[in-house]
């Protein structure tokens, strides 16, 4: 039978929200599978999210395997291949090394090692004339973040980050970036003008700020849009000139007593997407980003042959070879009893496709996950593909198990979590009974589960400073939660508090706003608030 339509009634696919009892499931999976002789402690490979993640896994079949009386089979999970994705792959590395030809001993490059030589390959693809190109289209299209430090080069680490999670060849990256360049400009009209409509819209403005009256048009909003006509006008002249003044002067206009005089302006820069120079911006940043980023992966990739380096994504990538070598399929075959795969929602395409050839050798095959999350994206991750799977699982014949119960969160919480989510996901064809926990905790206090802050419009500074008043505010007012330790309400403290930054340049801004403030907090400023006591948004 062809891969594309084996039976899968092997495999399981476990859904468990944050909070349903996840943990407790996979524990007692394993527990149960070893227990009743199924499986050997050396024929189970586990991956989860994190070594704390394994590590708890482990312990606690040991811990359930003491209590029920088999100290021998708790002794006997250390041969369990149990661990991160990369921890499983380094070690199938270096047991199956000479059929591979690899050197047993990996050598891993760690996070700060590849950045570095990340950009030490990207330093050595670019020249001066091509990063002077790259920075003069990434002005013109105002893809140059200055408050946030980003520019096209983090473009570049993006495109060759998803080329190595997807399995894609460096060489079909320029390639790559031609198709979605060509397929970009489908999206607008085709090119028709040129040089002559920069002196049409300069024209255009001239007209304007000598045809509006200030004396007897004296609206704030007028005076406005001439000032912004002669600024318009300075920036048209100079080469790097954003393609966004186009697009605001397509739009702007004065009050409504002068707003004929702004109707050829905007006519005239409203041609913006038929110019022949705003297509080859964007057609060069495209190809170009694609293009260094393919460079880039090539010469990264010899910077860390010639140090006998690899990297996590190498590790899946030669795991993902390793699985088609006969010698190791074999051997994987006769020993694989069981596959346990957490946190299945975050993985990513390699990953995926690691997963689903382990599959192939082990006779049960447990996915436990929450779909819901996948929108997040971690590592990687897509949610189409994520939900997409799950849905080809069940057609092949995998059961799916739902865990509906939520141990964790207040129940106001959880019902207004499950009025939100439930609506959005049914959109896009989910099941209410994937989406929607039934809660489990009592109530104790009335405080609300959800409050919503308004920060104002402006500067990041601005609106760090209004979060951090906000957090001293809300512990001020005596804001009730459950303690976690007694389950008992008290008040909120500054340690109950977790905020989620969207950027280091953000965590760095609300950091300085909060010791300004002299808030005595441990502040969580990167990753999942799973289920919080109260989500303050």
């Amino acid at each position: 039978m062809s891969g594309s339509q084996r039976d899968l009634s092997h495999v399981r696919f476990i859904s468990a929200g944050a909070g349903s009892g996840k943990t407790y499931r996979l524990t007692r999976e394993l527990e149960q599978a070893l227990c009743e002789g199924r499986v050997t402690p050396a024929a189970v490979i586990g991956t989860t999210f994190t070594v704390k993640a394994a590590t708890e896994l482990q312990d606690r079949v040991r811990t359930r395997l003491i209590r029920s009386g088999r100290p021998l089979l708790s002794a006997q999970m250390a041969q369990s291949l149990i661990g991160t994705v990369h921890s499983v792959c380094a070690r199938l590395l270096g047991r199956f090394a000479f059929e591979l030809g690899l050197s047993p001993e990996v050598n891993v490059a760690g996070a700060e090692d590849g950045a570095r030589l990340f950009n030490q390959a990207l330093d050595e693809v670019l020249g001066a004339d091509r990063v002077r190109e790259m920075n003069f289209r990434a002005q013109r299209l105002a893809l140059v973040d200055d408050r946030l430090g980003t520019g096209w080069q983090d473009h570049v680490r993006r495109i060759a980050q998803e080329a190595r999670s997807n399995d894609i060849d460096p060489v079909e990256l320029p390639g790559m970036g031609r198709e979605s360049a060509e397929r970009f400009l489908g999206y607008f009209p085709e090119a028709s003008c040129g040089a002559e409509k920069v002196e049409a819209l300069l024209a255009a403005i001239e007209d304007a700020i000598a045809n509006i009256d200030l004396e007897s048009d004296t609206t704030k909003g007028t005076r406005g849009y001439v000032g912004k006509l002669r600024s318009a006008a300075a920036a048209l002249r100079r080469d790097d000139c954003q393609w966004t003044l186009w697009i605001s002067l397509s739009k702007s206009g004065p009050t409504k007593r002068s707003m004929d005089a702004a109707i050829p302006v905007r006519a005239a820069a409203a041609c913006y997407d038929r110019h022949g120079d705003f297509h080859a911006d964007i057609r060069g940043y495209i190809e170009g980003v694609f293009a260094i980023a393919g460079e880039t992966l090539d010469r990264f990739q010899k910077l860390k042959t010639a140090r006998g380096l690899v990297d996590y994504p190498d590790m899946e990538q030669f795991a993902l070879r390793a699985l088609d070598e006969p010698a190791v399929a074999e051997r994987l075959g006769e020993e694989v009893d069981l596959l346990l795969v957490d946190e299945f929602q975050d993985t990513n395409p390699m990953q995926l496709a690691l997963f689903m050839k382990f599959a192939r050798f082990a006779g049960q095959v447990v996915f436990v996950g929450d779909v819901k999350q996948a929108i997040f994206g971690f590592r990687g991750s897509d949610p189409e593909l994520v939900g997409s799977t799950l849905d080809a699982l069940v057609a092949r014949g995998s059961r799916l198990d739902v865990l509906d119960r939520s141990w964790r969160s207040r129940p106001s919480l959880v019902r207004y979590l499950n009025a939100v989510f439930g609506e959005a996901f049914q959109r896009d064809g989910m099941e209410r009974d994937r989406v929607d926990l039934t809660p489990q905790r009592p109530e104790i206090h009335d405080s609300p589960a959800v409050v919503r802050w308004t920060l104002p419009k402006g500067k990041l500074e601005v609106q760090a400073g209004a979060l951090a008043l906000a957090i001293s505010d809300v512990v001020k007012s005596g804001h009730r939660l459950s303690d976690p330790e007694t389950g008992e309400a008290r008040a909120v403290a500054f340690g109950d508090i977790a905020v989620l930054a969207a950027t280091n340049v953000h965590v760095q801004s609300i950091a300085k706003a909060l010791r300004q403030r002299r808030v005595p907090m441990k502040m969580t400023l990167a990753g999942l608030l799973e289920t919080p006591e109260v989500c303050l948004a």
